[in-house]
């Protein structure tokens, strides 16, 4: 024990030195790099010429609650229009958890996918980024872009993104747009969500049979229990994980 104890001190004041190992690398240095970059540091960072910093600096900044509110949320805005795609989905995911409906055009404009007569956004992450995004930040105004990249982006991904969604808009058209993709999307992604929307929007478990969707639906809107609640992020994708688990939903 008395060796031991006698080794742990030997340790601590070699590492509480002005170097380790003569690597240069001294112990509040080795702490600061476990604990990360300072606030200022953060924010001075979401400036940095370099992309790969101020995607990480949004990030972090983001996961804290002070970070969320206030000027921060047009900050986040700002950097939608960033011209590095991982910052801009990094600006993304910050402005749901922000929660902050003023900013919605922004989100709505980074899920338009470009076209002939508009440039729109041509990273289909970031078009997935935005339709996440307006899963966790419900409005009815992004009912029919949601629509819109369901049925014409070019990506499956951004497809399925916007069939999850939509099940939060409980409207007769909305419906109808599910059961199309159920029916002619061939992606099965695309499918299962949007049969996922469906289930939720009506309370009815059907699957991918787009011809019993139609039956249900044919009463109109009416026959759908409410819209889902809110999305919730859970607290693994606070870490950048974008793939939700998905629970068990036996009675």
């Amino acid at each position: 024990m008395k060796k031991a104890a006698m080794g742990v001190a030997l340790m601590a004041s070699v590492l509480g030195g002005c170097a380790w190992s003569g690597r240069g690398i001294s112990w509040a240095g080795l702490v600061r790099k476990v604990k990360g970059p300072s606030d200022r540091e953060l924010l001075e960072q979401i400036e940095s010429p370099d992309a790969d910093l101020r995607r990480a600096a949004i990030e972090r900044l983001s996961r804290k609650k002070a970070y969320r509110r206030g000027p921060w949320p047009g900050l986040y805005a700002v950097k939608v229009k960033d011209e590095d795609a991982t910052v801009r989905v990094a600006a993304l995911r910050a402005l749901a958890q922000c929660g902050e409906k003023k900013y919605l055009p922004d989100i709505l404009a980074a899920l338009k996918c470009p076209t002939r007569d508009s440039p729109g956004e041509p990273d289909p992450a970031v078009r997935r980024a935005a339709a996440v995004a307006l899963d966790s930040l419900y409005d009815d105004r992004a009912a029919k872009p949601l629509m819109v990249a369901l049925r014409s982006d070019q990506d499956g991904t951004v497809r399925a993104a916007a069939a999850r969604a939509l099940r939060h808009h409980c409207r007769r058209k909305v419906l109808e747009a599910l059961v199309e993709s159920v029916d002619k999307d061939g992606e099965f992604l695309v499918q299962y969500n949007a049969a996922e929307a469906l289930r939720e929007l009506t309370g009815r478990q059907i699957g991918t049979d787009a011809e019993l969707w139609r039956r249900a639906i044919a009463g109109g809107p009416q026959a759908a229990t409410q819209p889902a609640a809110q999305a919730k992020r859970p607290w693994w994708d606070f870490f950048g994980l974008t793939q939700k688990k998905r629970k068990s939903e036996k009675q």
